[in-house]
Order: C-alpha cells, then structure tokens, then sequence
C-alpha cells in the first residue's frame, strides 16, 4: 500500500513540475514572431510614430534633422512593451540612433535620407501598406537553430530580412531585424 502511494505520489509531484513549465506555443516559431512583429508595427505606426526620435516635418528644408532623446526613451520603450524584442535589440537601436547624432553633428542635413537611419527602421517602406497586412505573402527560404538562436531569411511582398531570434524564458524574441 505503501508503495502504491509512493508511487501516486511521485507521478502528482512530476504532473506539478510539467504544468509549471511553460508549454511554448506552438504559433510562436520564429518566422511567425517575425511577421507578427512586423504587423504589430505597422498597425501601431500612428502611435510609435508620435515618439519618433528624429525631429522634423518631412518636405520641410528649413531645418536641420536631429535626434529628440526624450521621444527615444519612449520610442524604445513603446518598442520593449510589445514583447517582440529582445533589451539587445532596443540597446542597438539606441546606439545607432545616438550614432546618427554624431553623425548629423559633423555633417548636419536638411533633406534626403538619413545616414544610417535605413539600419533602424525598416518598416518605413512604401511596399508593406497597411491597408495589405492580412494579405502578406511571406515566404520562408532559410531557418536555422543552434539551441536559443534562431536565424531566419525570408521575404514579405519580395523584400527580404534576415532576422536573428533568441528564445528568452520560453518565448521567441527579435534580436536583429
């Protein structure tokens, strides 16, 4: 009788472990991280937007580009809150934005594009609309694991990202797009 508890025991004590072991879910691969952040952006643009690190009215050439940090911590931060990447990825956007700051201080600009500025945000193309986000074609050409890490190519509407994942208490996360 003992042993018959001992045993029914032992099996309630392994069922408690699992349970408490997040199951991973199983929409959560990679690519589809990848595309959902994607989305996520573009249908949040309006409100990321209004924090924009870069102050000045786009045609306006009377006034030179230059960084708000102010509207950084909290573009970063609208960014981290989403839960698609990684404090890597909000570390590397705040050192390229400050870099265009050094950048834009030795050689300040009124119009054109930003130096650098196509590293950080690559949502900013006419080709991935809004109005065509449930329409996505996406196409998968290369995955690759190693443990944690995940690289994965792949194209939306034919324009192509590489992005590197790491999987963070269970969950996948954006840590270059």
């Amino acid at each position: 009788m003992k042993k018959i508890f001992l045993i029914i025991l032992c099996l309630c004590y392994v069922n408690v472990l699992s349970a408490a072991i997040p199951k991973e879910n199983p929409n959560s691969k990679p690519l589809t991280i990848c595309v959902s952040f994607i989305k996520w952006y573009m249908r949040n643009r309006l409100q990321i937007h209004k924090y924009y690190p870069i102050d000045k009215n786009p045609g306006d050439s009377t006034r030179l580009y230059k960084i708000n940090y102010k509207h950084l911590k909290k573009y970063l931060n609208y960014l981290g809150k989403s839960g698609y990447v990684t404090q890597h990825y909000l570390n590397m956007t705040r050192q390229n934005y400050i870099d265009i700051r050094e950048q834009l201080l030795k050689d300040p600009q009124w119009d054109g594009p930003i130096p650098g500025h196509e590293l950080i945000d690559p949502f900013e193309i006419d080709e991935l609309d809004i109005d065509g986000l449930s329409n996505l074609k996406v196409k998968l050409i290369k995955e690759e694991f190693k443990g944690n890490y995940a690289l994965i190519i792949y194209t939306i509407n034919g324009l192509k990202f590489n992005s590197v994942l790491f999987k963070i208490n269970h969950k996948w996360q954006i840590n270059r797009l």
